[in-house]
């Protein structure tokens, strides 16, 4: 595993160790609330089809149609956690993940194959680079099912994600592809409660 990888994993525990310093007996959830995409329109174009509760984004699904053939690839991801003044400050600051590297060696990144072998409805990656032009897409992804349980506090977070490719090996990094995605580590007895609440309003308008 290359040592970005075993930076990003130590820095994730340590946020998981933040996020716990209010453990509570009752396991708690991750609510989405919120995705936000943008994308180069010259190489690609984006649409989700995203499948909502009252409250939350409970399947994520998008579309990528790319337009042009990309010779590198990466994968940089951002945590902020809220201050005391609400505002989000960054926890894990842009670790950048190689997807070429990992397609050569399924197991050369931990990050990237926990993503890659992901529990999808339907999914559709690359396999190799370059990346050709094709469709690429996710459908019914839902993050409980795909994250491990943690008991923790409840807080705010936002995960940021940019796609980048290089146009020259020593030139910087252009996104073509960035997401933002707001939610919540909630007390998984409490949201039950909000659910329940939200879908009786639901069912009298």
């Amino acid at each position: 595993m290359k040592s970005v990888s075993k930076k990003f994993l130590i820095l994730w525990i340590t946020a998981l160790i933040k996020l716990s310093w209010q453990a509570k007996q009752q396991p708690s959830v991750i609510v989405l609330r919120e995705a936000e995409m943008k994308f180069d329109e010259n190489y690609c174009n984006v649409t989700s089809n995203h499948e909502k509760k009252p409250g939350e984004i409970y399947k994520l699904g998008y579309r990528m149609d790319l337009f042009v053939e990309v010779q590198t690839f990466f994968v940089k991801v951002g945590i902020a956690l809220p201050t005391a003044n609400g505002k989000f400050e960054s926890f894990i600051q842009n670790t950048v993940l190689d997807v070429c590297k990992y397609l050569k060696n399924n197991n050369a990144n931990l990050i990237l194959r926990l993503f890659f072998n992901g529990n999808f409805g339907k999914k559709k990656f690359p396999k190799a680079c370059p990346i050709k032009p094709d469709v690429y897409y996710i459908e019914n992804f839902r993050i409980n099912d795909n994250m491990l349980t943690i008991r923790s506090g409840e807080t705010k977070f936002l995960i940021t994600v940019d796609f980048c490719t290089k146009l020259s090996e020593n030139s910087r990094m252009h996104c073509i592809l960035s997401g933002k995605f707001y939610g919540e580590l909630k007390d998984q007895a409490k949201w039950q409660q909000e659910v329940e609440n939200m879908s009786k309003i639901e069912a009298k308008n």
